[in-house]
Formats: C-alpha cells, structure tokens, sequence
C-alpha cells in the first residue's frame, strides 16, 4: 500500500476530528506565536472514561490522585507526540479528566498549519491509535471527541502562572465540586483580607478570565463599546464577569453575556444570612453553576433600593475584588 493510499483508508480519523472554527476570534491570528488553553471534550456517545479521580487525602484534606485508563494513556501518549510532530509548539501543561482534557500549548513561532490543524491531528491521531488497540468495540468510525474545542488565548501578561494553576488544580475542584455534589454552596471567604459571605459556585473565584463590568455617564464615544467587546470574548472563552449590575446596561449585558457562555459573580447590597436562599432567577443560575453571590459579611441590612454612594462603592469593591482573585488573594473560611 503506498503511502497515499494509506492516507487515504486512514483518513476518516482526521475528517471525524476536523477544526469546525466554532466560537474562534474572529480578531486573532491562530498561526502566530501565542499561549492557548484547549479544552476538549469526551464524545458521551462512546461511554468512555479517560481517568478516574481518588482523593488520597485525610481529615477531610483534598488531595487528588489521577488514574488513567487504557484511552487516557493513549491520549498522554499523543500530547507528547504533538511535539514530535510540531517543533515550533510545546505542550506546557496538561491534565486528563473523566470527561474532557485541559492542556496548555505554547506556539513558539509562526505555523502553517495553525492552532486547528494541531488539535485536529491531535485528535485524529488519539482516535486512530484507540480503535487500533481496541478493533472488536462496539462502536466504529466514530470521535474519541466531541466535534471542535474550546479555546482560551492568553492576552494579558502575567496570566500564564493563574492558567498554570487553574490546569494543575482541576482534579482538586473537581472533587470538591463531586463532595458539595451540587452549586449552592454557602459559607464565608476571605477577599484580599476582607470577610464576605457568599453563596453558589466557589469555584468561579479561580477563573483566571475574570472581568469587571461598569457602565459610566462620563464615557466617552465607544467606551462602553469596547467593555461590550471585551465582555464578549469573555463570555466566548467561558470566563467570569463581575460586577453589582445596578445600572440596566449592566443587567441587558449581563443577560446577553449568560447567553454566551459567560459566568457571573454578582456583589450584593446585603450580608447572606443563615436562612438566605437564592430564589427565581439566582436559583436557577446557581443550579447550573454559573453565579456567584458576594455580601459584605458585617451588612445585616436585605435587598433594597440602593444608594449613588452604595452603587459607586459596589462598583469600587467589584473592581478590587477581580484584581484580588487574580492574584489568587482569597481564603475560604468555612
């Protein structure tokens, strides 16, 4: 068989795995030199898994253990062949979970055949190399993936540390998240040395994508405009917008960007009591994850109609607590 014809008979693997350029910047060149976070997902349709998570640690102390299957090794195996295959790259950071795989490249010079065409032969190759080791499963010609990826650039200096950790910490969430079993949690944290009650999904507090969002009288001409934008493309990479979202263009965007794939943490006028529950539409976004609520700890006071000085100092606090979590600054307590 000559080399033409093999590629042929093989060829399906890599069609199933075709970069289908959904939710891409359409700003971005994805041939040059840049940072990524891939994220791409198990196809459910296979019933695979890729790892198992243990907890190995003691006195209710996480410490996560990850154990590969017979397919996580295999795609351990070509993420180290990416490499091989493409000099100018480098798998930074990786890690296999259950369901889908996170990993970090690095695209050190210009490429021809761009981000796509890597994970695309990523892919391929994973689902060939599995069907090879498994000929009798029951399902053929079908993705170890689902069709595309997901994809995060790093824009921003000093973001490639956080993204370091948030990949490196995954196993730990994920078991923290599989003992709460669900996103209502409720406790205190604390924030750059200030106490906050909170309530929802703790975990969008490691979100290295984090934005504030603000509306202003004194912008100028497209201010708002480019906070739109940038929203957007937060909401496209799956980050977190935060702010009270007092003002209506902040609750429309907020709205728009939920729609988009965007999680919330939304500051409150009032502290979380040991009776408070989120209701209607906080409810309803706490069950799939995706809110945060913060309340000043010392604030008895409930809802109610809020103030110039409240809103200027919400929106103030919003912007300090993003920069807080950037960082990494915060502690929770119980």
């Amino acid at each position: 068989m000559t080399m033409m014809e093999k590629y042929k008979s093989d060829a399906w693997y890599w069609k199933l795995s075709k970069h289908r350029n959904n939710k891409r910047a359409n700003w971005h060149d994805y041939h040059a030199p840049c940072f990524y976070m891939i994220t791409i997902n198990r196809n459910d349709l296979l019933n695979l898994k890729f790892s198992s998570l243990k907890n190995i640690g003691a006195d209710r102390v996480i410490i996560p253990q990850v154990e590969l299957s017979e397919c996580g090794k295999i795609i351990l195996k070509e993420l180290m062949n990416i490499e091989h295959q493409y000099p100018s790259v480098a798998v930074r950071r990786w890690v296999i979970m259950p369901d889908h795989i996170h990993i970090v490249i690095w695209i050190k010079q210009s490429i021809k055949i761009g981000l796509g065409g890597i994970i695309g032969f990523f892919k391929g190759n994973v689902t060939k190399r599995f069907f090879e080791s498994y000929p009798d499963y029951k399902y053929d010609r079908i993705s170890v993936f689902n069709p595309g990826f997901h994809d995060r650039i790093l824009t921003r200096k000093g973001m490639l540390n956080n993204l370091f950790k948030y990949v490196e910490d995954n196993p730990r969430r994920a078991l923290i998240r599989r003992s709460q079993k669900d996103f209502f949690n409720k406790c205190k944290v604390s924030i750059g040395g200030i106490i906050f009650s909170c309530y929802g999904n703790l975990g969008l507090m490691s979100d290295p994508w984090i934005m504030t969002v603000r509306w202003s009288s004194k912008y100028g001409d497209g201010e708002w405009d480019k906070i739109v934008y940038s929203g957007r493309e937060i909401a496209r990479c799956g980050g977190v917008i935060i702010s009270p979202f007092i003002h209506p263009l902040e609750k429309d965007l907020m709205k728009e960007l939920l729609v988009e794939g965007a999680n919330v943490i939304k500051l409150i006028e009032y502290g979380i009591g040991e009776r408070w529950h989120a209701k209607g539409a906080d409810f309803a976004l706490c069950s799939q994850g995706k809110l945060l609520l913060l309340g000043k700890e010392d604030i008895g006071i409930g809802p109610h109609l809020v103030s110039r000085s409240e809103s200027l100092q919400l929106n103030a606090e919003a912007r300090w607590i993003a920069d807080s979590l950037k960082r990494g600054r915060f502690q929770i307590i119980d």
